[in-house]
């Protein structure tokens, strides 16, 4: 009963990601999954400065943070794009640093892709023209 309950937060609540005691619930677990990564890429897609409702929070951070949890191979292009907005540099001495949301698209990209290559766009960007030769990243889609 429990188990069901749950589902049914998390089909109503698509960006946030559920956790009850130490147990995540992970989207694949419920048949909307595709259309909740899509919805997450879409985000993503718009940029952080897309209008939102006054009650949304900011739907960029949680659409990062999520994906970071649930997102797949599908969601990498979208992720990638997503680091473009912000500050094109990788962490060196101890002067610059990143902020939650580029860090949340980083942790996913990293746990999808099972790489480490940076925080900054031009280095997943390389990373992606390497290991994806001849499909342009702003071509590349769900």
């Amino acid at each position: 009963m429990l188990r069901y309950h749950i589902r049914l937060v998390a089909i109503a609540i698509p960006i946030v990601t559920m956790v009850v005691g130490s147990a995540c619930i992970h989207p694949h677990r419920y048949p909307d999954h595709e259309r909740h990564l899509a919805h997450l890429h879409q985000i993503l897609d718009n940029g952080p400065n897309a209008p939102r409702g006054s009650e949304d929070g900011d739907p960029f951070h949680d659409a990062a943070a999520a994906l970071a949890n649930v997102g797949d191979t599908s969601s990498v292009p979208h992720l990638i794009r997503a680091l473009h907005f912000f500050a094109d540099q990788e962490i060196g001495g101890t002067k610059f640093g990143i902020i939650c949301t580029q860090a949340h698209l980083v942790e996913a990209l990293q746990r999808i892709t099972g790489t480490k290559v940076g925080v900054s766009y031009s280095s997943w960007k390389r990373w992606w023209d390497t290991t994806h030769p001849g499909e342009p990243l702003d071509a590349a889609t769900r």
